[in-house]
């Protein structure tokens, strides 16, 4: 049975740390949203790590990068923007892909982010209060002064979130289309931010709001 070589390599996910500013309940971070795992260990790949194992000779053929944590967030790296300089720098035709939830940094960070990354996700669960359900430990505010920073700056993003069923029963509420008519018909509460993600997302298509997995 063959397995790949380096030349065959085009696409990458990496994890650049185990850290999360988050809480998520089916995260295997953490025990059901509580104590962390204690066989977790928290690490983070650094810009020196980063180099090491992707040298500017790799980085110049590839097409894709991809920063997804299955347990941390890249937000919450200390080097995530060292990192993704490197990739613009040594690949500028690059596509460098984050999922996050957004709930931490600054203006600044998101603000050079933005010229750094072709698409940001973010994971927004639900509008106000109701995103902290499951994203527990996230801050509504902080995740739209996030937005706001990104998109200001000129960033494209994408808007990936949970459909919830029903508490009172077994079967799942019908799935919607993942657009802007699914959400809200009453707008006068959510920050304009928020809308203007869903409406500049929706001109890209490689950037559109969707929906993940039902939970029940």
């Amino acid at each position: 049975m063959g397995i790949y070589t380096a030349s065959q390599v085009f696409r990458v996910h990496v994890e650049l740390t185990t850290r999360c500013n988050a809480a998520c309940p089916m995260c295997p971070r953490t025990r059901a949203g509580g104590e962390p795992n204690p066989n977790l260990p928290l690490t983070e790949l650094t810009l020196s790590d980063f180099q090491t194992m992707f040298p500017p000779s790799l980085l110049r053929r590839l097409k894709q990068f991809l920063f997804c944590g299955n347990y941390g967030d890249a937000l919450t790296a200390r080097d995530t923007l060292p990192i993704c300089e490197y990739l613009r720098r040594e690949n500028p035709k690059l596509r460098v892909k984050l999922v996050t939830n957004g709930s931490g940094r600054d203006a600044a960070f998101w603000s050079a982010l933005a010229g750094l990354v072709t698409t940001v996700t973010f994971s927004i669960d639900g509008l106000g209060e109701v995103n902290q359900i499951y994203r527990r430990r996230t801050s509504w505010e902080r995740v739209m002064d996030a937005v706001r920073a990104y998109l200001a700056a000129g960033g494209r993003a994408e808007w990936d979130y949970l459909v919830f069923g029903t508490a009172s029963t077994k079967s799942p509420r019908p799935k919607r289309s993942p657009n802007s008519s699914a959400l809200p018909s009453s707008t006068s509460s959510v920050p304009s931010a928020f809308w203007s993600m869903v409406k500049r997302s929706s001109a890209f298509p490689c950037s559109r709001p969707k929906a993940a997995s039902l939970i029940t």
